[in-house]
């Protein structure tokens, strides 16, 4: 499609995109009905990796150094009419490797998350209950809990190899 100032349209197929990430090399996109994960060469914009993921995925961050893609789901409890709770608050992420797109774990945070970032090969959550870091073990990735109360934002500060929040 024809580009607009420095805005180009990027022709995904059937579905809409709900997060996108980009690298020197690659655009990694979250796409919904259907839910798949997607790589587009940054060269011609063709589309290079195609996988359907477990879950509609809300956002995704890349960690190039490391070569993985990191993507999450949130459920939010709501409280029905009768004033019952129809479910707990959570956040699915799976991980991803950047290379094959094998899945490479995945791990279940027990509160609901507002943001993430990619940095040094971890993942750093800001969600409702605190901020977390999800890191890879042997048998998967591990969610552990740093900071509690509200993180509503978080950042990767790759220069200084560090993640700043924001309550």
């Amino acid at each position: 499609s024809p580009t607009t100032g420095l805005a180009t349209s990027v022709d995904l197929g059937k579905g809409s995109t709900s997060a996108m990430a980009v690298t020197s090399s690659a655009v990694f996109v979250a796409r919904q009905q259907p839910n798949e994960l997607l790589q587009v060469s940054t060269t011609n914009l063709a589309i290079t990796k195609r996988i359907a993921t477990p879950d509609a995925v809300d956002d995704l961050a890349v960690d190039a150094a490391a070569g993985r893609v990191w993507t999450w789901s949130t459920s939010q409890a709501f409280v029905d009419d009768s004033g019952q709770s129809t479910g707990t608050d959570a956040t699915s992420i799976h991980l991803y490797a950047t290379s094959n797109f094998a899945i490479a774990g995945a791990a279940t945070i027990p509160t609901y998350a507002f943001d993430a970032v990619a940095l040094d090969g971890q993942l750093w959550v800001a969600t409702n209950d605190g901020l977390y870091v999800v890191t890879t073990a042997a048998d998967g990735p591990v969610a552990t809990k740093v900071i509690s109360g509200m993180v509503f934002s978080v950042a990767g500060d790759a220069v200084r190899h560090r993640v700043l929040y924001g309550k």
